[in-house]
């Protein structure tokens, strides 16, 4: 017997069982691109760095910390009560998020590329893990 399968998709292409569930995650993509939005996107080169201005790179950070633990941190009682700026980018939080395809998970990544003490993006976490052998690099 032949059933019908109703499937509703999302802007970011994701399906759902619900219209509710993918306007949900609609919702949420808007949130993710609002507070990510201060933040240029760029894809630098080795061996140089994109310099953004610091204050626009916490305060990214603070708004995208509270939609995550608005939106998974719930079981969390630890982590609900941390400053955003206690969380490093390439700590705890990614591994609480890492699961396939979230976007919370990709917005959170794009800090890990960047040092928190310059508002330097480098190529890749490491370097920005460890500015002090980019000392001589040049911006992009």
């Amino acid at each position: 017997m032949a059933v019908l399968i109703q499937k509703w998709q999302a802007a970011d292409g994701s399906e759902w069982n619900t219209l509710q569930a993918a306007e949900g995650r609609e919702r949420l993509l808007s949130e993710i691109n609002i507070a990510m939005s201060i933040l240029r996107i760029v894809k630098v080169e080795r061996g140089k760095f994109y310099q953004h201005d610091l204050p626009l790179v916490r305060l990214a950070r603070r708004r995208l910390v509270e939609i995550i633990k608005r939106e998974r941190l719930q079981h969390w009682p630890e982590h609900q009560a941390r400053d955003a700026d206690e969380f490093h980018p390439n700590g705890g939080l990614g591994r609480i998020l890492d699961d396939p395809g979230d976007p919370l998970a990709s917005a959170w990544g794009r800090f890990g590329s960047i040092d928190f003490e310059t508002g330097r993006q480098y190529d890749q976490p490491y370097t920005a893990m460890h500015p002090e052998e980019m000392a001589k690099a040049e911006p992009q």
